[in-house]
């Protein structure tokens, strides 16, 4: 049983599940379940260790295997006489996280619209999730985490609530990977109002060791900015600049081996991005008057990360050139970058003192 069970984890390691499988298959079965056919009782305990199993279906979840994963944790108990455990749950609901985002990938790049009727990954989660609790078997934070994160690939933000509520009622506390996961699924369902009740719920928590990071405001600000909410969106950014969540300001070498101040987009989506080049040159009004030196360079990055085309260069371009009218250029030397001349800040500045 022993050299069984370590051959069966040397193969799920090297990623070989189906070499794994067929070990446990051909000398893992339970006798019970070898005679059932033949109507035959015996009763033998398990061959192969929990262990084991659980490396397999942890190899399956790697090699984007969910189907096999669930299907080895509905067979365990009638086929190997195991019963599945925390840990197995655990890494059969990371599986099913892992398919709902890469089929949520592929339908955005291929614009195929999801049918309801179809099968769902986050289905499979919450299912198991169910049936954790169902066996009495406590569902650890990063089974929770997962579960909300496959809800937030399919913006079924309110289930995300419903499984954060869940963990509390079993005493469990939300991490911050689980709060973000539903910040982010109520972006995607259009719940800004949520999605804000949630942010302010972390800030509150003063003697807690959770805070709000990059990623809990980026998806905060893609919410707001998509229910039309410009003025609370700025006011939050402001807000994470005061607590240095977010700092868009570096210093790097210009074209000439000049070591020059710019604002560094290329991480922010698009609508933290115009927030933060309104707000830097809408802050330019406020200041003493004086000649603006060189060019602003702004950095989008050549979009390399963007699923599809960039997004961040034509954006903020448009945002310069339209919104706020200032002669913005893609930089020659470096096609990641946007130059605005010094002059043109001049000119945008006196004309907007000009109408004040």
């Amino acid at each position: 049983t022993r050299a069984l069970s370590y051959a069966v984890i040397t193969c799920a390691k090297a990623d070989q599940w189906k070499e794994a499988l067929n070990l446990i298959d051909l000398y893992g079965i339970d006798l019970k379940y070898r005679r059932a056919a033949a109507n035959l009782e015996s009763r033998q305990r398990g061959l192969v260790s929990i262990t084991a199993i659980n490396s397999v279906i942890r190899a399956c979840s790697r090699d984007l295997r969910p189907d096999v994963a669930v299907q080895i944790l509905n067979d365990m108990q009638t086929k190997y006489n195991i019963s599945p455990n925390e840990t197995t749950y655990r890494l059969a609901i990371i599986a099913c996280n892992h398919a709902e985002h890469r089929e949520r990938r592929q339908r955005r790049n291929t614009s195929d619209a999801s049918n309801p009727l179809e099968f769902q990954w986050w289905e499979c989660s919450l299912s198991l999730l169910r049936r954790m609790r169902e066996d009495e078997i406590r569902p650890s934070v990063q089974a929770y985490s997962s579960a909300v994160s496959s809800l937030e690939a399919a913006g079924q933000w309110q289930r995300a609530i419903g499984v954060l509520q869940s963990m509390r009622e079993d005493g469990e506390i939300p991490n911050l990977y689980c709060l973000n996961a539903a910040i982010a699924a109520c972006e995607k369902g259009g719940a800004w109002v949520e999605a804000l009740e949630l942010y302010e719920s972390i800030r509150s928590q003063r003697k807690s060791t959770i805070r709000t990071n990059f990623i809990t405001v980026n998806s905060l600000l893609i919410a707001l900015e998509k229910a039309g909410q410009v003025e609370l969106a700025e006011s939050i950014y402001q807000e994470a600049m005061r607590d240095k969540i977010i700092s868009p300001w570096v210093r790097r070498y210009d074209n000439d081996g000049t070591l020059r101040r710019m604002m560094d987009l290329h991480k922010f989506s698009a609508p933290m991005a115009k927030i933060a080049v309104r707000g830097y040159l809408e802050s330019l009004l406020t200041r003493k008057k004086k000649v603006i030196r060189g060019d602003t360079i702004f950095i989008v990055g050549k979009g390399k990360g963007s699923e599809g085309k960039p997004v961040l260069l034509p954006t903020i371009l448009e945002l310069l050139r339209e919104e706020i009218g200032v002669d913005a250029r893609v930089d020659k030397n470096n096609v990641g970058r946007i130059r605005v001349s010094g002059a043109s800040v001049h000119e945008f500045i006196e004309s907007k003192r000009w109408k004040e």
